[in-house]
Formats: structure tokens, sequence, C-alpha cells
């Protein structure tokens, strides 16, 4: 679940397919950083493009896809991104997602001045996370995990140590 660090002048792809059969369960995320602004560093010029796709038995169910280039106005706008450099998408499939549990997600802290949200859509829920701080929105999405993965996985909720690194 580590963030893909879009550094100053990346010109970039980065294209994620999610082929799952009927019966499966998924659950994962992409986490995005324009720049490294702890490291005063910031995404002043170049593009990156996006697309995360997830299909049941090759039938689209969620497709997320966008273009950015470092002098959009949309980095900026308040409308946009309002000058947020983390944002992310989180996707669970699961029989077994219901608006109880889209609840149970939403009562998860979060940090002020974040923006988040979520929805379920039959068997997809996709929440989405923006803010300044990568490690923040990983620890939402954590939190969203655990819930999912107890409930429709039936799985105690361990972080792998990897998570850490």
């Amino acid at each position: 679940p580590q963030e893909t660090i879009y550094f100053e002048q990346t010109h970039a792809k980065n294209l994620v397919d999610i082929a799952l059969a009927a019966d499966s369960r998924f659950i994962g995320w992409e986490i995005a950083c324009l720049g490294r602004r702890l490291a005063g560093e910031a995404f002043l010029a170049g593009r990156v493009q996006q697309r995360l796709r997830v299909s049941v038995d090759g039938k689209p169910m969620f497709i997320e896809q966008g273009a950015l280039a470092a002098s959009d106005a949309a980095l900026t706008s308040s409308v946009g991104f309002g000058g947020n450099a983390a944002f992310a998408t989180f996707v669970a499939y699961a029989e077994g997602l219901s608006p109880a549990l889209l609840e149970q997600c939403r009562q998860s802290a979060v940090p002020p001045d974040f923006k988040v949200g979520l929805t379920l859509m039959g068997k997809v829920l996709v929440g989405r996370a923006m803010g300044n701080s990568p490690e923040a929105i990983r620890a939402i999405f954590t939190a969203w995990w655990k819930i999912i993965r107890e409930t429709v996985c039936l799985r105690v909720a361990v972080e792998p140590r990897i998570w850490q690194t």
C-alpha cells in the first residue's frame, strides 16, 4: 500500500488492471503524491496519466482514469485538488458489502482538512481521499481495510509487517 510519488518533471503512466472472478474478494488501493512536500519538493513540471480498472469475469465494474499536468489549474482550484498533493482511490469487491458496512467505514477518523468519500455500488465499494499526507490517507484506508476484511473475508485484520516499511 505504499504511495506512488511523482517527482518533479515526471512523465509517467500508471495503469492498474484487476481481473476478478465473480466469487472473488478484493480490497486494494492506489495512493499518489505529487512531489515530496516534506523534502521541500513540489510537482512544478511534469505529466501523469493514471488508470485503475476492476473487471469481474471480463465485465468492467469500475474504471477511473485521468491525466494531470503540473500546469493544470485543477491542481490549485478549490473545485479541484485545492493545492493538496496526495490523492487516492480505495476499491473493494465482495459479496457481503452492505450499507451497514459502508456506514462503519464512514465512522473512521479523518484528519481535518482532508476530503474523503465512500460509495457502495452493488458488490463494489469505492472510496476516495485527498489531503497533504499520504501517510494519513494510508491510515484511513487501513482502517477501512480492517473493517471490510473482518466482515467479508472472515479473517482477522493483521497488518503485514511490510506495510510499516
